[in-house]
């Protein structure tokens, strides 16, 4: 090796004390220094690069994992939405289904309640179907036995298997006549009276409300003759549907104008499902409201002083009134508009007066008189 120069120096006892190495050999030695210290950097740019390269490559597959991991989240919010979605419709559905059992169990009480008071209602009619069985017997027998007191014979008189009463066949027809009898009309008459006592009794009017009597006839003869049928049907009413009080003429009254000390004959009149029923004037009963007069039970109205007052006739629950007043200056009809003529003509001067019958001008009766100018 070639010293450089330098400075070397030796001691007293003479040996050697130390060396001083040059310049030139200290810049050598940082030149190599430095030289290994930028191999190191490019090896460790080269390893770093060879990284980075990898880093890269890892980073792009991991983008699109991540890519395709977004599309599959992607797909499957939409899915749990359209769960969601049908999870709220079976909410719905869930909230409908118990509404409507709600409302069917309450349906179902409903009908359990009404089941039970139809059960109530069939076992009360059963009891009371059964007291009627029992009563029937008793009360066909004492409608037969007032039937026998009318007839004087009680030959002609029996109860058959289904509960109705039979007459003998001569009661009201004759043979090979369909027409009834003039001596029946009597016996009905009787019956009707009958019946009519036995329907006035409550104890009997609770389980028996009409009577109807009924009836035919045949001649004898062959299929080839063949035969005649007559029949009546009297029906025995307590309670009738409505009465009303007419005039000598028929005419219903609601108002009626008389002077003192004159009579006036009225009649009572009732019906029973828009048929006119036939009653004896004892049926009804007549009273007066007010000082005005007196009436009998045939319906004659005596007029005494002046003054206002009503009459009422009243039969089975049912009544009608009349308002009356007495004056000295009585009001007396002079035309009702009631037939079909009337005394009225043409007043002239271009007014007309006629007759109608219309229900818009018609208040009482069956007519009216209109007047046009």
């Amino acid at each position: 090796m070639r010293r450089g120069a330098g400075s070397y120096k030796r001691n007293e006892s003479g040996g050697e004390q130390g060396f001083w190495p040059s310049y030139a050999d200290m810049m050598s030695a940082v030149a190599l220094i430095l030289f290994f210290l930028m191999l190191l950097s490019y090896i460790q740019n080269l390893v770093t690069g060879n990284d980075l390269q990898n880093t890269q490559e890892v980073l792009a597959q991991t983008k699109e994992q991540v890519l395709l991991a977004e599309d599959q989240l992607a797909g499957l919010t939409d899915e749990l939405k359209k769960k969601q979605d049908q999870l709220e419709d079976y909410a719905v559905q869930i909230v409908q289904q118990k509404e409507e059992m709600e409302a069917q169990d309450k349906l179902i009480g409903q009908q359990e309640a009404y089941l039970s008071a139809a059960n109530d209602e069939l076992t009360r009619m059963r009891n009371q179907m059964q007291t009627i069985a029992v009563l029937r017997l008793s009360i066909l027998e004492q409608i037969r036995e007032s039937i026998v007191e009318v007839m004087g014979d009680a030959s002609k008189v029996s109860i058959g298997d289904n509960g109705n009463i039979i007459l003998s066949d001569s009661v009201l027809f004759d043979l090979g006549s369909s027409e009834i009898k003039e001596d029946s009309a009597g016996v009905l008459g009787e019956l009707f009276d009958v019946f009519y006592q036995f329907l006035s009794e409550e104890e009997n009017a609770r389980y028996v409300d009409s009577i109807v009597i009924s009836g035919h006839t045949d001649i004898t003869g062959t299929a080839e003759s063949g035969s005649k049928h007559g029949e009546t049907t009297v029906h025995a009413i307590k309670t009738p549907d409505s009465v009303s009080i007419r005039d000598s003429s028929g005419t219903v009254l609601k108002e009626l104008t008389v002077s003192p000390g004159s009579t006036t004959a009225l009649t009572a009149a009732a019906v029973y499902s828009h048929l006119p029923l036939k009653a004896d004037p004892e049926a009804f009963t007549w009273t007066v409201e007010g000082n005005i007069g007196t009436i009998d039970q045939q319906g004659r109205f005596t007029a005494a002083t002046p003054g206002t007052g009503t009459i009422t006739a009243s039969a089975g629950g049912q009544s009608a009134t009349v308002n009356v007043t007495v004056s000295k200056m009585a009001l007396k009809t002079v035309e009702d508009f009631e037939s079909g003529n009337t005394i009225f003509n043409a007043l002239g001067y271009g007014a007309n007066f006629e007759r109608v019958n219309g229900s818009e001008y018609v208040r009482l009766g069956r007519g009216s008189g209109k007047m046009s100018y």
